[in-house]
């Protein structure tokens, strides 16, 4: 007889574990009202391959990417500054679209956090007459520079001669405007970062 109630307790605490096990086990929400959970508003917290993805182009999927395995954009870099100086950061990104090939980053852009949307920040450009792409933005002492390697005429496209131009630009009433533009024939290499 002692030997069924034992049974019989061990058949009740195997019930009880198991099923606090699958609750304990089961994935929880954290509450909005929980500190640790992060903020949605918060740039930082967002998956920036999806929202460049759909600021850029309108999506998140990979409707017109030639090689479907490849993700619609993949970050090469990014870092965050105020550049509006409102207490929020925006997103310097340089990133590669599923299309580009081996021309580097095709989306480069600074871009602002609404806490729903992602938006690039519009910036004027100077015109060249060299239409290659391969620049790159970064901040220098609190500014945003966009970098441009120069072409001498003939150099092909792995291999500028001419030195850099640097676009320095303010951040004026909601874009980015050029502030002044400095060309350095002695330099000979470009940095995108």
């Amino acid at each position: 007889m002692k030997q069924r109630h034992y049974i019989k307790y061990i058949v009740i605490v195997a019930l009880l574990l198991m099923v606090g096990g699958i609750y304990y086990f089961q994935p929880h929400t954290i509450s909005p009202q929980n500190p640790s959970q992060k903020n949605s508003s918060d740039i930082h917290t967002i998956n920036l391959e999806k929202e460049v993805g759909i600021a850029e182009f309108g999506t998140d999927v990979e409707p017109f990417c030639s090689d479907e395995s490849l993700p619609l954009v993949t970050i090469h870099s990014s870092s965050y500054f105020d550049f509006d100086k409102n207490g929020k950061d925006e997103v310097l990104v340089s990133a590669l679209s599923c299309n580009t090939g081996t021309a580097g980053a095709d989306i480069v852009g600074v871009y602002s956090w609404d806490g729903s949307k992602l938006t690039k920040i519009p910036r004027t450009h100077p015109e060249y007459n060299d239409s290659r792409k391969n620049y790159g933005l970064k901040v220098e002492q609190g500014q945003l520079v966009e970098t441009f390697p120069i072409y001498k005429k003939g150099d092909p496209n792995c291999c500028p001669s001419g030195g850099i131009r640097k676009i320095y630009y303010t951040f004026n009433n909601s874009m980015f405007e050029v502030e002044k533009v400095v060309e350095r024939p002695e330099e000979d290499s470009i940095d995108n970062n």
